[in-house]
């Protein structure tokens, strides 16, 4: 049996406040739909600030302007492949964001 393969995601997010409601991004999971922060990976090199930015305007249509660090979580979970196991840690910085501008 082989080892899993060792896979890093670093992913940006943010919490995004706007009329006193949190913006949410729906992500169409294999299963069935689900909400989530509005985020996801960083590009190489990109900075995670930049990267939090141009997520939330992808996924939502709202610029943001991000306010700072909230947390940052870590968690791994085991994908089974055809060409074996991922062993996938993910580590995620979410931020506190303010809407600018968009709808």
């Amino acid at each position: 049996m082989t080892e899993p393969v060792p896979v890093v995601r670093v992913g940006a997010y943010a919490v995004v406040l706007r009329d006193g409601a949190v913006l949410l991004a729906r992500w169409l999971a294999p299963d069935l739909p689900r909400w989530t922060l509005p985020g996801g990976g960083l590009d190489h090199g990109e900075d995670p600030r930049d990267a939090a930015v141009r997520e939330v305007e992808e996924e939502t249509g709202y610029q943001v302007e991000l306010r700072g660090v909230l947390t940052v979580e870590s968690f791994r979970t085991l994908h089974e492949r055809p060409t074996g196991t991922i062993d996938h840690h993910a580590i995620c910085v979410i931020y506190t964001a303010d809407a600018v501008d968009g709808e």
